[in-house]
């Protein structure tokens, strides 16, 4: 990462310990450079800037929440959504989570493994990025632009249309736009 990631690392972990959250391990810049330790911070409430923005650095915070129910709502609560983790063996529950995380992918017992599945689209919602990457052909589309190439049908010398126009084109054309639009148009202007 950059400087400036290394100074919001830093904030969201010190605003966080000052706000009661417990620093378990890291928490520090290491040698020169732009190195951080792993951090791992317990006792994080969902109002710190740790839990609520991105912090894209090695910070592991843990939250305690009394139930499924509240899990879910938490991790909705918020304007990102590029990936979840759903940790458990059962994995009827896992998909029933999953289909209520408002997140771009959901992945069970596991934290990052979604980017490596090539077949898999990956992208966020919200304020999580625009579009997919990988998924075939569905994901590639996302980075083409459709380019109609029209051919000449009919061969003509002259179309009335083109340049330069003349009266009798003009009225041809309103009487076109007309026909096809101008029920539409009487709507509008109404």
């Amino acid at each position: 990462f950059w400087d400036r990631q290394l100074q919001i690392i830093e904030r969201h972990v010190d605003e966080a310990v000052a706000q009661g959250a417990k620093l378990v391990v890291g928490g520090k810049r290491t040698g020169e450079g732009l190195c951080y330790t792993p951090t791992l911070l317990t006792g994080v409430t969902h109002d710190m800037a740790v839990m609520r923005e991105e912090t894209f650095g090695p910070v592991l915070c843990v939250m305690v929440v009394p139930d499924e129910e509240a899990a879910i709502t938490a991790a909705n609560d918020s304007e990102y959504g590029l990936s979840a983790s759903v940790f458990t063996t059962d994995g009827g529950k896992a998909i029933r989570i999953a289909r209520r995380l408002r997140a771009g992918s959901v992945i069970q017992n596991h934290a990052a493994v979604i980017y490596g599945i090539p077949e898999a689209p990956f992208g966020g919602l919200k304020s999580s990025g625009m579009g997919q990457v990988h998924g075939g052909s569905r994901a590639l589309r996302g980075f083409c632009h459709a380019k109609p190439i029209v051919l000449d049908r009919w061969k003509l010398d002259k179309e009335e249309i083109w340049y330069p126009l003349t009266e009798r084109t003009t009225k041809s054309l309103e009487k076109t736009i007309e026909f096809a639009f101008g029920k539409v148009l009487r709507r509008l202007m109404q």
